[in-house]
């Protein structure tokens, strides 16, 4: 296993063990270091020295000054003596305590970790050539793609080596096991979480001023810039968007004052506006596309979805606790304008140095400066030495824009330390995190896993070949007119090219493109299968509530019908009872009182009984067929 990343597991399983803060996981690691060199004394003369023996060891580059911290740690906890500025081994205790390290249990985990990326390769029939030291090498490339998201605060660059040299495939491969890692191997998935949480550990030694990041955060005024609201939206993946969702809860629960700037609505506003219009159009050209138009594409989020986050976005961030439209007005505390054309110039720096903003245009740059001037404005001159007396505060998930504030910011405070204008959600999420480790547990493992999705996704640089060689095949006849707007348009074309390239721009040429078309094709076959088998499903569904429903109606028919005969004969036979007690009385008065009217009466029954066959019986009948029918009725 490469000792730089078993020594950020190390570091991670020291922080579980002591439950202390970041300094204490390295003090072991020096004690350890120190009785195997055999430095019973260590002046300021042998800092180097031992410095380059701890990057041989364990792989971590430390500056010299974070050794002092660790080392008057150690002497605190009588590891060490300090005489003289000479820190001296302290004897008893070594003597006492055991600060060998034991890294077997790490390494066999990785040796789990690899053989299963090997085994996830071939089950995926990934063409690539996976060797320990490559997947060493690219579980490196990933972390150091994030250290300036969480290193902005520190002079150093970063505590992992330089010579990292990754292979883009396998990079893409490792990504792709994380995140099956994450249902399928959690113990797996775990314990690379824990080398990237090792990892933010170890930078946190780095930091200049660790004190000034202490401290609560409440009532905190914090301002969310626009990916981190679009974010919120669902304009990123979405795990991103847990990710963003987490981390606004855990502002909520520290008690900050959420806020977005009118610049800021302004600009999502635009964003969504363009991207609906473009979708309602339906003809863009995809590598000229905005993130959040190429993200609709591929998610198959169609025009009138966007119009409906658009309507409602007012009570989206409303959700959110997200105050809307904080202005500023530009005639007030004009004192404490700031030199707005030199901010721009060191962001335009910035960006040239990232190529994910190297194409930011002028209007976007300047929309940045605007709203990092406001936060000085409302600052009113302030230049707070700790997070949570700085009041205000804009935080970005841009790290380029951050480290420009830093920079800003040093050059107008002549070297004395300030907290800048505007930090990274990470690196806030972070300091967070270091003083209430349970409680961002879930932040940790979130960012996590949306930085694989997000490593996972096509480059600038490999859509724009893609295009180029569907437009190359086209003109050279290989494809027909069809085939490429299919390869152009269709939402799978991008994520087959991620698939198919394993991200590498270098490894795409025209023969990934038929193996694209060819796999799309399979795509859309599988895609309108299922649809037809949906169809298929839905109309069996169908027939068979149809008839449920029909013996639900044959039933009820059928007990109503009981029902309505029961009633009937009940009364048919009440009236039968009491026409046959009239009938018997009748005759009974005939025998006793000689009455015309009795003798009519009877005449007249007799006469209907002989002529229709009239009787109470037959009455009964008719009766009872009268009533079952209005009931049914």
């Amino acid at each position: 296993m490469d000792r730089t990343l078993l020594s950020l597991a190390i570091i991670k399983g020291n922080w579980e063990e002591n439950k202390k803060d970041y300094i204490d996981n390295f003090v072991p690691m020096v004690a350890s270091l120190a009785i195997k060199k055999n430095y019973d004394e260590i002046s300021p003369n042998d800092l180097n020295r031992f410095r380059d023996d701890f990057t041989e060891e364990y792989g971590l580059k430390i500056p010299i000054n974070a050794f002092v911290t660790i080392f008057n740690r150690a002497v605190k906890k009588k590891i060490f003596k300090k005489d003289y500025g000479k820190y001296l081994l302290n004897s008893k205790t070594k003597e006492k305590h055991d600060f060998s390290i034991n890294s077997s249990d790490f390494k066999r985990k990785f040796a789990k970790v690899i053989s299963s990326i090997i085994k996830f390769r071939d089950d995926n029939k990934y063409e690539v050539e996976v060797q320990d030291e490559d997947i060493e090498q690219a579980l490196l490339s990933f972390l150091k793609d994030h250290d300036l998201d969480i290193l902005f605060a520190s002079k150093d660059k970063s505590v992992l080596p330089n010579n990292v040299k990754p292979n883009k495939k396998v990079k893409y491969l490792i990504s792709r096991f994380i995140i099956f890692a994450e249902k399928e191997e959690p113990d797996l998935f775990q314990f690379l979480l824990d080398i990237s949480v090792g990892h933010a550990l170890a930078c946190a030694i780095l930091y200049s001023k660790p004190n000034s990041f202490s401290g609560k955060i409440r009532n905190l005024n914090i301002y969310l810039d626009t990916p981190l609201i679009l974010s919120l939206l669902g304009y990123h993946d979405k795990l991103q968007k847990a990710a963003v969702e987490e981390f606004v809860k855990i502002l909520k629960e520290e008690k900050v004052n959420l806020f977005i700037f009118d610049t800021t609505r302004d600009e999502i506003d635009s964003i969504l506006g363009d991207c609906q219009r473009w979708l309602e159009r339906g003809n863009y050209d995809i590598s000229k596309a905005s993130r959040i138009l190429r993200y609709c594409h591929q998610n198959n989020i169609n025009s009138s979805d966007v119009e409906l986050t658009i309507v409602n976005l007012d009570s989206i961030l409303q959700g959110f606790d997200i105050a809307n439209r904080r202005a500023v007005d530009p005639n007030e505390n004009k004192e404490f304008q700031i030199d707005e054309i030199k901010l721009k110039g060191i962001i335009q720096e910035r960006y040239q140095n990232n190529s994910f903003y190297r194409e930011r245009n002028d209007y976007s740059i300047d929309r940045d400066v605007k709203v990092l001037s406001k936060i000085y404005k409302l600052r009113r001159g302030d230049r707070p030495r700790n997070i949570k007396d700085c009041k205000e505060l804009f935080v970005t998930s841009n790290s380029s824009l951050s480290f420009a504030s830093k920079i800003y910011e040093d050059s107008k405070t002549n070297s004395s330390f300030t907290i800048p204008a505007c930090l990274t959600e990470v690196f806030l999420g972070t300091l967070i995190w270091l003083q209430s480790p349970q409680k961002t547990k879930n932040l940790n493992m979130k960012k996590f896993i949306a930085n694989c999705h997000a490593a996972i996704q096509p480059s600038e640089e490999l859509i724009s070949r893609y295009l180029h060689e569907v437009e190359k095949l086209k003109d050279g006849g290989q494809i027909t007119n069809d085939e490429c707007y299919l390869l152009r348009t269709h939402r799978a074309s991008l994520n087959l090219l991620a698939k198919e390239s394993m991200g590498d721009a270098d490894a795409f040429d025209d023969s990934s493109i038929e193996e694209i078309l060819n796999s799309m094709m399979d795509e859309i076959k599988r895609e309108e299968k299922e649809k037809l088998n949906r169809e298929k499903e839905e109309h069996q569904e169908t027939k068979n509530e149809l008839l449920k429903a029909k013996e639900t109606i044959e039933k009820d028919g059928l007990n109503a019908e009981n029902k309505a005969e029961y009633i009937a004969n009940k009364i048919s036979w009440g009236i039968f009872i009491v026409l046959c007690i009239l009938a018997g009385v009748l005759i009974f008065l005939n025998l006793k009182y000689d009455n015309i009217v009795i003798r009519v009466g009877i005449g007249i029954i007799t006469l209907l009984s002989i002529t229709t066959g009239f009787n109470i019986k037959w009455l009964k009948l008719k009766i009872r067929k009268r009533i079952k029918k209005g009931l049914l009725n």
